[in-house]
């Protein structure tokens, strides 16, 4: 069951929540402790209060440096994001206050957008049974449809459109546009965060004759954010912070001046939206549906003409001109996979007429296993895909199945089938990990992570004479999945590499319990301790771990160190992120004494 709640909309801290912080961070890692901190700041002790509000707010600096992390994106490449300074954080909660209205009023223009904040977000659903894993990540943003939220609030605003790409081209609004339209052209912007021009956004908020004019006002809206986009990011004009929401609102502004601007100069040729074509943008994926090639080819030209203004370009490789039916062979692939995911949940499960989920007899479960991958093969090869285009999906069908099964009222059912119900989750996790292993990638690994402190929670809590059994295949398959020599590209020397995929499994095995602890030497490989310079989300992952474990007692004297090391120097602690968060982190763990806690806090008050 779920409990709605009313969230206080003047509970501006909530960006700290929402707004500043990359998706892509350890599963442990949250804005939690932040956002309690501020909002009591004034109620307690005077020493932590003093100290905090040091660390925190006192800070005569022009810029902050983000903790700039990459995480693999695919076999080859990677993505980097950035974690701002909580200086900035904090500059972005009183913009909040102050321009949300405005905020609101620039992502309402276009009505070719279809993921735009709406309204500010009112309430969320506090749920009270197992299937409450807001803790293990959700990564939807709240959509206007039903103002939902899961544990907390996902997005300070709530949201028109869609929170995913996919259901947009799923929609019916899609298949409208095709009985429309017979051509699709797809844009893609190149490097589009990268690419950004912060004073982009006074030109798309202001006329550029208003900004000449006003060079030295620093009152305007777009001004304002331009400065705190700056300040967020070493003082930058090109590029913005790649993962927080608060970049994608910023993208999201500019973005909309640019179709009304190519929906403007479309109309002085005649051509008129919703009759000649129409085009919908997500974020910075923009799909063209037209009467004809002309049409289309027309739209894309002053598209992509409109965007050089701002100095934003497109990927040529990447747009693609198709033609009705709007079908892709990845979608056929992917239709053709959840076929086979549906067939597997039939084979292992069935639902009786009150809604009970019934494991069914498996008599040999790795012939269920090879069929089930043959399928996906033979679908891939029909289709002229690869493992990496169908295994993310498919874990995530195979995790919101497994969520209803446990999260279910019902589910005290499975446990009149004990041994038969651990046959058929450990032959889930057997599939899991195997597509996971041919194609990792982070969002796949939060998802798995979740599956598997799920279902250890719940065979604890029904039927714990089996956990064992669950947990001995659970540990064999992360260790082999971390271990193997491809993972993730652990190999290749990445600057500012996290392997946030094998980390975040090895932080879920900790539900586990205490006998399938890694031994110490793989926790120091697999959390990157021995490199010079251990990375801050290593640290305290790490930290996470090992605990006051005797096990890791020289591994946690490693730590120690390597922290020592990074907060030797703390002159430039209110500009680097890195750095206090490292420092904050570590006043507020339960694992580090106070002897060290006081050493870091007087080397910090001495500089003040």
């Amino acid at each position: 069951m779920a409990k709605r709640v009313k969230i206080r909309k003047l509970d501006f801290y909530r960006v700290l929540l929402t707004e500043t912080l990359p998706y892509e961070t350890p599963i442990i890692f949250s804005n939690d402790g932040f956002y309690e901190k501020m909002r009591v700041i004034s109620k307690t002790s005077s020493i932590e209060s003093t100290l905090f509000d040091k660390l925190t707010r006192k800070s005569s600096s022009k810029f902050t440096v983000p903790y700039i992390y990459k995480i693999s994106k695919n076999d080859t490449g990677f993505r980097q994001l950035s974690l701002i300074h909580p200086f900035a954080q904090l500059r972005f909660v009183d913009f909040y206050k102050s321009y949300s209205s405005l905020i609101l009023y620039y992502c309402r223009r276009s009505p070719a957008s279809i993921r735009a904040p709406h309204h500010i977000a009112g309430s969320f659903y506090k749920k009270t049974t197992i299937s409450d894993i807001y803790r293990h990540k959700n990564k939807s943003i709240n959509l206007n449809v039903n103002d939902h939220y899961s544990k907390f609030s996902p997005s300070f605003f709530s949201y028109l459109g869609y929170d995913r790409l996919y259901k947009f081209i799923n929609s019916t609004e899609y298949l409208s546009l095709e009985s429309h339209f017979p051509v699709l052209r797809t844009l893609d912007v190149a490097k589009c965060f990268d690419s950004i021009y912060t004073h982009s956004l006074s030109h798309a908020t202001k006329n550029k004759e208003f900004i000449k004019d006003n060079i030295n006002s620093r009152e305007h809206f777009g001004q304002k954010f331009d400065a705190l986009m700056q300040f967020a990011n070493y003082q930058e004009t090109n590029g913005i912070v790649i993962g927080p929401e608060v970049s994608r609102i910023f993208a999201e502004i500019i973005f909309q001046e640019i179709d009304l601007r190519v929906m403007k100069r479309l109309d002085d040729q005649k051509y008129k939206y919703g009759v000649h074509y129409e085009f919908r943008r997500y974020v910075d994926d923009v799909y063209i549906f037209a009467r004809t090639d002309v049409i289309a080819n027309s739209v894309y030209t002053i598209y992509a003409d409109v965007m050089s203004e701002y100095k934003l370009h497109c990927n040529e490789s990447k747009s693609h001109t198709i033609y009705r039916p709007f079908v892709t062979s990845k979608a056929s692939l992917i239709f053709e996979a959840g076929k086979s995911a549906d067939e597997l949940f039939d084979i292992l499960f069935e639902v009786s007429e009150s809604k009970n989920f019934i494991p069914k007899n498996v008599i040999k479960k790795s012939r269920v296993f090879k069929k089930f991958i043959e399928s996906i093969k033979l679908s891939s090869l029909n289709y002229s895909g690869k493992y990496e285009d169908v295994a993310p999906f498919l874990i995530a069908i195979l995790t919101e199945r497994i969520k209803k099964v446990v999260g279910s009222k019902h589910s005290a059912s499975l446990t009149d089938k004990a041994s038969q119900c651990v046959v058929n989750f450990n032959l889930l996790f057997d599939v899991l990990f195997f597509l996971f292993k041919v194609a990792p990638t982070v969002g796949s690994s939060y998802k798995i992570s979740t599956c598997i402190i799920l279902i250890v929670d719940y065979f604890k809590l029904h039927m714990a004479e089996c956990v064992d059994e669950i947990s001995d295949n659970v540990y064999r398959l992360i260790l082999d999945f971390s271990s193997c020599s491809f993972d993730d590209l652990r190999h290749i020397e990445v600057a500012a590499f996290v392997n946030l995929s094998r980390l975040n499994l090895i932080l879920a095995s900790k539900a586990l319990g205490k006998r399938y602890l890694l031994p110490a030497e793989s926790v120091g490989t697999f959390f990157d301790l021995h490199k010079t310079g251990s990375s801050y989300f290593s640290i305290i992952s790490c930290l996470f771990y090992i605990g006051q474990n005797d096990l890791y007692k020289d591994l946690y004297l490693t730590l120690i160190r390597n922290i020592e090391k990074k907060l030797k120097c703390l002159k430039n602690i209110s500009s680097d992120s890195e750095k206090l968060f490292t420092l904050l982190d570590c006043l507020t763990c339960p694992y580090i004494c106070d002897e060290l806690k006081m050493r870091w806090a007087e080397r910090k008050m001495s500089l003040v």
